[in-house]
């Protein structure tokens, strides 16, 4: 089974990229600038892989998990940074990609992540 995968980008170029590049490798992603909106209800926020800017996290880089995973998102999150922050590390099931390479890297890490089902690996080889 897929599970759901949720774009939450708020630059509109970079959005359509992204949701096109996704689209070309049978990936049909549910395209959101508010990841709070309340039409994704409950159980989509907990199975779905979340692609979230990191601009839309009302919270500092080290609570960015916590504040997601208490905003109801319990499934792989997928965090695009423009900087890396210092001594945050990926963990089971979140990964932090830089927008240079998000195109490539989010497409990778969906795909090895729905091919994984509940095995959540943190990057791609």
């Amino acid at each position: 089974m897929r599970r759901p995968l949720v774009l939450a980008i708020g630059e509109g170029a970079f959005r359509g990229v992204l949701a096109a590049h996704l689209t070309l490798h049978n990936h049909m992603p549910i395209i959101c600038t508010d990841h709070l909106d309340p039409a994704l209800g409950p159980a989509l926020r907990g199975a779905a892989i979340l692609v979230i800017e990191e601009t839309l996290i009302a919270a500092a880089p080290e609570q960015w998990t916590e504040t997601l995973r208490d905003q109801c998102w319990g499934g792989a999150l997928i965090v695009i940074v423009d900087t890396m922050p210092e001594g945050i590390r990926a963990t089971e099931g979140v990964a932090l990609v830089h927008r240079a390479l998000a195109v490539r890297t989010v497409t990778e890490l969906v795909e090895k992540w729905q091919a994984n089902g509940t095995n959540l690996l943190s990057r791609p080889d």
